[in-house]
């Protein structure tokens, strides 16, 4: 025919050569390694994945910024610390660490055998007032310590130790697992000697004569008269009467008075515990059930399990 064949050679490579030029064409290529900002439906995203220690993570979700070219800088940022996290998660098993004001509402939340005071609540209030929208790893030491000053000038060694432990204690929560927003805890300096608290082995008990428990007795508060009548008949602790027993577990039968502690640290509430439930007796009987007796009318008939 006149037309001169192609060896086979010639042939093989250019047909190889199409076939990577069609692969080259259908495959896009491969983004770089790490996270880039998009734009997305009129915002900002993050996209692409973190390849650390043998482990490949893909990151998507939008920064929650308008894709303006004055935010531009602001979503490098967050692009900056997003990939810090990941790599903080991956290689020291440190947590994203969250805003103080997310911290602390986690913090009050969560629960416990016994919840907190008004004045804790109130405090750790305060601190997300004062570091809210910040994150918990940007507050430094000399901050904590100048916030810690300034609220407590002007008062007493032991207040201020007082306001210490709190924080200390819902730092080191945030420190714990498994939140783990925080990698170390500030240093406070602390007054060692109003941690002893010396003042309160300087009580004068013996000044509280029996006649002038009844007078205080007498002249306290409603909702106090029972409480310190069973404090002072059966010598219970405080949060035996607050937390240890109710209204039903209270038996007024004339004669045969007495109350019954649960999980307190003098009965454990079962007999099958280290102690069995404590029923003491009131030691001045007709005086303590006259006025717990007198609680009763005033609170009306309760719920026999209130």
């Amino acid at each position: 025919m006149g037309r001169k064949r192609i060896s086979g050679i010639a042939f093989g490579a250019d047909q190889a050569g199409g076939r990577a030029r069609r692969s080259a064409a259908r495959k896009p290529a491969r983004r770089p390694p790490g996270l880039t900002v998009i734009e997305r439906d009129g915002r900002f995203h993050l996209s692409g994945r973190i390849r650390i220690k043998g482990r490949s993570i893909r990151i998507r979700g939008s920064t929650g910024l308008a894709a303006l070219p004055a935010n531009r800088e602001a979503a490098e940022e967050l692009r900056r610390q997003k990939e810090q996290e990941v790599r903080d998660a991956v290689l020291w098993g440190i947590h994203p660490t969250v805003p103080l004001a997310v911290a602390a509402k986690a913090y009050l939340k969560r629960q416990r055998k016994r919840p907190l005071n008004p004045i804790d609540v109130s405090r750790i209030k305060e601190l997300d007032r004062k570091f809210g929208a910040r994150r918990l790893s940007e507050i430094t030491e000399a901050e904590w310590n100048k916030f810690v000053d300034a609220r407590m000038t002007g008062r007493a060694a032991v207040t201020r130790e007082r306001f210490i432990d709190l924080v200390v204690s819902f730092l080191k929560w945030c420190k714990d697992p498994p939140q783990r927003w925080l990698s170390e805890l500030p240093v406070f300096n602390r007054d060692r000697e109003a941690r002893e608290h010396k003042e309160a082995r300087l009580r004068r008990v013996g000044d509280l004569r029996p006649a002038l428990v009844a007078l205080l007795i007498e002249h306290a508060a409603p909702h106090l008269r029972g409480q310190m009548a069973m404090h002072w008949s059966t010598g219970a602790r405080a949060s035996s009467l607050i937390y240890g027993c109710r209204l039903c577990d209270y038996s007024a039968v004339p004669g045969r008075e007495q109350i019954t502690f649960h999980n307190t640290k003098n009965a454990a509430g079962n007999w099958s515990g280290k102690w069995p439930p404590r029923w003491p007796r009131f030691g001045h009987a007709s005086r303590s059930r006259r006025k717990i007796n007198k609680l009763f009318q005033i609170a009306g008939n309760p719920h026999p399990r209130r």
